[in-house]
């Protein structure tokens, strides 16, 4: 009889889970991806696009991939003029526009401090790789009459043995965000 009565028990409990499992789904809002801007320069792609919930929960995603295996980014707290003027922080900012930052840049990977010996600063370096960074942003509850905003794009790619490619500083680029946010 205990065994009748603990079955109906995990029964009764595996349904009730499984209706507010499904109450969660059907709650919840499935975040759109719009592709904002691509572009490859000096052995990394670039590629930035938006996720949006809703235009008051949005994040601006910036995905830097080097073209070649052994090539690292430099981390995003880096001074934007180096370390005694050598190397790149990899960075996204908005410069202006529509779309307004609402919380710190985070990247999906730690920088790790590297000393060289004709430097008294380490430098953060990524691993060899792609480098994602995402930026919590706040988009106007209504479209805009211009929906554009400029964004900055900052990084360096340099390999293990001392070869880096030119920089990348401050490229400003408009995009424009799609209407169906607002839709």
């Amino acid at each position: 009889m205990k065994q009748v009565s603990t079955f109906g028990a995990t029964f009764f409990l595996v349904i009730l889970l499984a209706g507010c499992q499904k109450e969660a789904q059907t709650t919840s809002t499935q975040a759109q991806t719009y592709s904002l801007l691509t572009f490859s320069k000096n052995s990394v792609a670039v590629a930035v696009h938006l996720e949006v919930e809703t235009p008051e929960s949005a994040q601006l995603i910036a995905i830097f991939t080097p073209t070649e295996p052994t090539l690292h980014l430099y981390g995003l707290d880096m001074p934007l003029s180096g370390i005694d003027g050598v190397g790149r922080p990899t960075r996204v900012a908005i410069v202006s526009g529509v779309m307004e930052a609402a919380g710190k840049l985070q990247a999906d990977v730690i920088a790790t401090d590297v000393s060289f010996p004709t430097f008294e600063q380490p430098f953060p370096l990524y691993p060899d790789g792609p480098v994602t960074l995402t930026l919590p942003v706040a988009l106007p509850a209504s479209r805009p009459e211009s929906p554009e905003a400029v964004l900055s794009i900052t990084y360096m790619a340099c390999s293990s043995e001392g070869v880096c490619k030119p920089p990348v500083t401050d490229k400003q680029t408009t995009v424009t965000l799609p209407a169906a946010i607002w839709q």
